[in-house]
């Protein structure tokens, strides 16, 4: 996965997913950072739980789709319920997406 945060410095990461949950049309998933570069890049080896609310297909060219994060986590922190995912139902902080297109369903 990849993800950039303009709220601090622009940074990217990249790393495995450690745990998924899909309940309904929202999804919450953690991974974590293998690599992580940037001036606002958290700490390597640490990570994050992500948000995905899938509520259809755009709409007169605008996403509908809305996005949740938490803050990054160091790797201690991050260890102890890194196999873990929140119930994506109870993310109140949501966002909606500013370009693109999510799909989210369980295959199992």
């Amino acid at each position: 996965m990849r993800g950039s945060g303009s709220y601090v410095d622009a940074f990217e990461v990249e790393g495995p997913i450690t745990c998924m949950r899909v309940e309904g049309n929202r999804a919450s998933i953690k991974y974590r950072f293998k690599r992580a570069s940037g001036p606002g890049a958290p700490p390597q080896g640490g990570g994050v739980q992500v948000y995905i609310e899938d509520n259809g297909k755009a709409t007169g060219g605008q996403p509908v789709d809305r996005v949740a994060t938490e803050p990054p986590q160091p790797p201690g922190a991050f260890d102890a319920a890194a196999t873990v995912c929140t119930d994506p139902r109870l993310n109140p902080a949501w966002t909606p997406l500013e370009s693109g297109d999510f799909d989210v369903f369980d295959a199992g």
